[in-house]
């Protein structure tokens, strides 16, 4: 496979920092469409030399391949990492046994008869973009804490750039047997005409997120004209920022290719692919074992600087000395880092199941008590309502007080009597006035009863 690309563009810029820390190969003067490697590093310490860490890793990687790497052969791993064991080999030269040792990111581009292969140690980043399909079809995953804790399900997204330990980094190249880190390595095969490489240090992200980079890189314009708005949107950076696009011209078999298999699109380490909101059944994540098994420590605090000369460390402002300004703190004694049989597994699922796991129980133990509650109501609904009926059809109608014509003459109380049902009454008032009628036919007085009026009133005197 043979892959040509257009000239490479280069931003290799100081930001508002006092020195460039930054390191690019090749330098922006010498790019041409005959480069097969980029490598960029962003170098940490400060006035502890982090620009001698970046220059040194740089140098030493640009040497090793042009002295012992032949593009129109397939690159291996074993060559890579020999030239990554090469740069530390170059670094450790340099350490002048200070207790802060400098240190610096990697990332690297190289173009061979086998496809492309891509690497990194830290949170400077590679994009492999498709305009064509306005997508993203590699993107390297940070070594950095607020990516560990976006991969396990603690941040969102978009939280990261936020987060007051953003600038942590868990993976970096330092001076020292015991601090070798291994790199992500990735084989690209999947290559088409018209496709980009972006690689950048972190400080061209200040202003910017992938949507940007894919938008800026699928508009329909030469490559100067990218350059110069890429150039134009991070120009208020205060970090140095650096970063290649490559963009490809054309891809031609040859004879005899053995082509590396590809596997961008099924590294774990590909940050497209990773979703911290996945099912049960999503493949494992991996978390590298220094973020949880020997405390802040292992970690190189990369600060964050502004006009002012303010750190913003660990959420906490406050002021620098002028000649602390733009120091990073890099571990010394860092362990030997775990092979990744060791990594720390973890499922996201779970951490997404144990959020929401006591929401459920509460649903469901609402849910089981307001059924429960209905049942119960509707049994006594049942069994209350023939005997209410039965009551009221049985139980006469009580009067609480006794008519006033009912009352003795004598002046005496006498309690109230139940009120009779009306047919009972009329048979008994019929009953009294024939009694009545009798008894007062001939009276001495010679006054007759009148019959209408008792009958309408419907009330009785004692005779």
């Amino acid at each position: 496979m043979k892959i040509k690309t257009y000239p490479p563009k280069v931003i290799f810029e100081q930001g508002k920092r006092s020195n460039q820390e930054d390191s690019i190969s090749p330098v922006p003067d010498k790019a041409t469409a005959e480069d097969c490697l980029f490598v960029i590093c962003d170098g940490m310490g400060g006035h502890e030399r982090g620009e001698v860490a970046s220059g040194t890793v740089c140098q030493g990687l640009a040497d090793y391949f042009r002295e012992h790497v032949n593009p129109d052969e397939v690159l291996t791993d074993e060559q890579l990492m020999e030239a990554l064991e090469y740069a530390y080999i170059q670094l450790d030269a340099k350490d002048n046994g200070a207790f802060r040792k400098p240190g610096t990111t990697m990332a690297l581009l190289y173009f061979h008869r086998g496809g492309c292969t891509a690497a990194h140690i830290g949170d400077s980043r590679i994009y492999h973009i498709r305009p064509s399909s306005h997508t993203i079809l590699y993107l390297s995953r940070d070594h950095s804490l607020v990516f560990d804790l976006y991969q396990i399900g603690e941040i969102s997204y978009k939280e990261m750039k936020t987060h007051p330990r953003r600038n942590l980094i868990t993976r970096v190249m330092t001076p020292g047997k015991e601090n070798r880190r291994r790199a992500d390595i990735v084989h690209i095969t999947d290559v088409k005409p018209d496709d980009y490489f972006f690689i950048c240090t972190d400080g061209m992200l200040e202003t910017m997120d992938d949507e940007d980079i894919v938008n800026l890189l699928a508009l329909d314009t030469d490559d100067d004209y990218k350059h110069q708005k890429l150039l134009k949107m991070t120009a208020g950076n205060s970090d140095n920022h650096s970063a290649f696009f490559v963009h490809v011209k054309e891809v031609a078999a040859e004879e005899g290719d053995t082509a590396l298999l590809n596997d961008e699109q099924t590294v774990k380490f590909n940050a497209i692919n990773i979703h911290p909101e996945a099912d049960d059944d999503t493949e494992e994540l991996t978390v590298d074992p220094e973020v949880f098994s020997d405390g802040p420590e292992e970690f190189v605090d990369r600060p964050e600087h502004d006009e002012e000369g303010i750190k913003v460390a660990g959420g906490q402002v406050e002021e620098e000395e002028p000649t602390e300004s733009h120091e990073d703190e890099i571990p010394t004694n860092q362990e030997e880092e775990a092979p990744a049989s060791h990594a720390i597994p973890k499922k996201q699922s779970k951490s997404s199941l144990k959020k929401w796991l006591p929401i459920l129980l509460c649903a469901i133990v609402l849910a089981a008590g307001a059924l429960g509650y209905l049942l119960m109501a509707k049994s006594s609904k049942k069994e209350s309502s023939p005997k209410e009926n039965a009551d009221k059809e049985n139980t006469p109608a009580v009067q609480t007080t006794a008519p006033k014509d009912s009352l003795p003459t004598n002046g005496t109380t006498q309690s109230p009597t139940p009120q009779r049902e009306d047919k009972d009454l009329e048979k008994e008032v019929k009953s009294k006035l024939k009694d009545s009628l009798k008894a007062t036919e001939e009276k001495p007085n010679g006054k007759n009863v009148d019959l209408k009026k008792i009958m309408e009133s419907g009330k009785l005197h004692e005779p």
